[in-house]
């Protein structure tokens, strides 16, 4: 039975006058008819009221119900808002969309329709794509534009874990059952800028996430973005680091020592390569604030200076590793997601070093090992997923090995030494 519950779609907007219209038309285009909408514009001043108050009688004929809410002053606050369109919300299913953002026609039927099929998931997340502020959806697409490269790992008995260490989750493509909002809370309101504390205290209860694959949404990095750096750049480094930093600390108790101390580094080490790239020292300083603050040994101002390849983190000395390097090595490769084929002495040691970079660790190939919450095993014989890059961790038998993974995956495959090799050659390069 074709499922036509009421699905309430709201618009965040602040000073987006050229953007929002091209968020209200993929609205408009949907091809679910069951929709209302509330648009929430948080004090604009560039003329993006005006503009919304022409589009009124459109908005009217086309959807359910319409309402249109706008704050004489800009908040700032963008977890209240969220907040305020639940509340004013009469739908059984809820999407937010930045005004800067847009869907693809077919989102809210292929979601509603999966939804209505997998009564236990509360929330479903498809692909899609970013772009830049100029983007239309006729425009198509080319493969590094996706979002997800290949399939993502939502094994739910290790995702709160994964997902406070690195947010990989495409919150574009979220259409979430709004009675998950009565089972764990709305949107923490002393986090004004985003909304990944949401994210970690799903993955906490464990929340049932599925994946359509399929390229329904578009994540715009317009000027108007919280991560798009090149205006205001500071204020919003420095934001964006405050509110994870803060998302993170409420759960970081939750998990031992050493994982305390991994998911402190991995953060650090992700906005240490943004304070980089936009020459904003005072970001440095900040993140040092916080390796002080959760006891974390670190030598920030060599990623800074350059001078020389960081040595060491968490009291971690082994050159063969070095994590910055790997950092940049995946960086210059645009490798994301990497699996290490055997899990002795010298697959520990890079496990260890890849979970402390930006880099996401999809999964481990041991014949032996035994599997834990914290790493997907695959035995050999195994179908495997796709990654970017595979790791042999091996010194005997690699040609034979190698032979069998290029017959498993289409991905490069990079020996022990040539691993080492790629992150030494990083390191000369920076040294000259």
């Amino acid at each position: 039975m074709k499922n036509t519950s009421l699905v309430t779609i709201g618009i965040l907007c602040f000073n987006q006058k050229d953007l929002v219209i091209d968020a209200i038309d993929s609205v408009i285009n949907q091809s679910y008819d069951n929709i209302e909408l509330i648009v929430f514009d948080d004090g604009s001043s560039d003329g993006t009221v005006e503009t919304l108050k022409e589009k009124r009688d459109e908005l009217y004929q086309r959807f359910n119900r319409v309402e249109m809410v706008f704050n004489d002053e800009n908040g700032g606050n963008i977890a209240k808002n969220e907040n305020e369109i639940i509340n004013r919300s009469n739908g059984e299913y809820i999407y937010i969309l930045a005004g800067d953002d847009l869907l693809f026609p077919d989102f809210v039927t292929k979601c509603v329709e999966y939804l209505g099929d997998h009564q236990e998931i509360d929330i479903v997340m498809t692909n899609g794509i970013t772009a830049n502020e100029h983007y239309q959806l006729a425009y198509g697409y080319d493969f590094e534009d996706i979002f997800f490269k290949s399939k993502p790992d939502l094994q739910y008995n290790s995702m709160y874990y994964r997902v406070i260490c690195n947010n990989f989750l495409f919150a574009q493509g979220m259409l979430i059952r709004k009675n998950l909002y009565s089972k764990i809370g709305l949107h923490d309101e002393s986090i004004k800028y985003e909304d990944y504390e949401f994210w970690i205290r799903c993955c906490k209860n464990n929340v049932r996430i599925e994946y359509i694959p399929e390229i329904l949404a578009v994540w715009r990095r317009a000027e108007t973005s919280l991560t798009y750096y090149k205006k205001n750049t500071k204020e919003k480094i420095d934001a964006n680091i405050d509110a994870e930093f803060k998302a993170k600390e409420k759960y970081i108790n939750d998990f031992d020592k050493k994982r305390r101390d991994l998911i402190v580094a991995k953060t650090i080490l992700n906005f240490l390569q943004t304070c980089k790239n936009n020459n904003y020292y005072n970001g440095i300083v900040k993140l040092k604030k916080y390796a002080e603050k959760h006891n974390i040994k670190t030598d920030l101002n060599n990623l800074w200076t350059v001078e020389k390849p960081v040595s060491s983190l968490l009291g971690w000395q082994t050159k063969e590793f070095n994590v910055w390097c790997i950092n940049e090595y995946f960086k210059k490769e645009g490798i994301n997601h990497i699996a290490v084929y055997g899990y002795g002495l010298y697959g520990k040691r890079i496990v260890n070093a890849i979970e402390m970079t930006a880099g996401s660790l999809d999964y481990i190939i041991d014949k032996a090992c035994k599997e834990d919450d914290l790493h997907r095993i695959y035995r050999p014989n195994d179908e495997l997923p796709e990654v970017d890059m595979v790791v042999i961790a091996l010194t005997y038998e690699i040609d034979s090995i190698k032979t069998y993974l290029q017959k498993k995956v289409r991905t490069r495959i990079l020996t022990l030494d040539d691993f080492v090799y790629n992150i030494y050659r990083i390191a000369c390069d920076e040294g000259d």
